[in-house]
């Protein structure tokens, strides 16, 4: 399961961006969404989803993060705010 730790030097290659959901056919998705939990918390509670992604281009493959907030946590919100989600991507450039 994931969770809100970060740090790895991975990190660092992503590009992180705040956007609202696409249901495009353009990504890929690799293996299964993963609950993001809040580890501080006793009842580990879930704070949202995330989905790794892939896209192949002619000039690279790129990779991206998706992470959404749980319903519990954005019921208060209008439902035109819902629909965003936070994206880290990076690519791996092909050369011929």
């Amino acid at each position: 399961m994931g969770d809100l730790q970060s740090g790895s030097d991975d990190d660092y290659s992503y590009r992180y961006f705040i956007t609202k959901k696409n249901k495009g056919e353009t990504w890929k998705q690799q293996g299964q969404e993963k609950f993001v939990l809040d580890v501080r918390s006793s009842s580990q509670l879930i704070m949202g989803l995330k989905k790794k992604m892939h896209h192949v281009h002619k000039f690279g493959h790129w990779i991206m993060k998706e992470y959404q907030l749980s319903p519990l946590l954005t019921c208060w919100l209008d439902d035109h705010r819902t629909d965003y989600v936070l994206c880290a991507i990076k690519s791996r450039l092909f050369f011929s």
